[in-house]
């Protein structure tokens, strides 16, 4: 996740044209919809990748400082 944050959006955007062209020319109804190579589409998927890195690194985080004797707990309550 911290290589995704390390790309500059501007760049991502530029990564993000050439896929989604590809898509919209091989599956016409994603083109219907909107979904293009330049457009809100390529925006969103950026936002939404950069959305992710702080969500992950916290889940990542309150999970590994769970107390083992939580843990155990747990494991003895199955």
């Amino acid at each position: 996740m911290n290589l995704l944050q390390t790309i500059p959006s501007i760049a991502l955007f530029g990564l993000l044209i050439a896929p989604l062209s590809g898509l919209a020319a091989a599956f016409p109804a994603l083109a219907a919809i909107g979904i293009s190579g330049i457009g809100a589409a390529p925006a969103i998927i950026a936002l939404v990748v950069y959305a992710l890195l702080p969500i992950v690194r916290s889940s990542v985080t309150a999970i590994g400082g769970v107390d083992h004797a939580v843990i155990d707990a747990a494991r003895g309550m199955v």
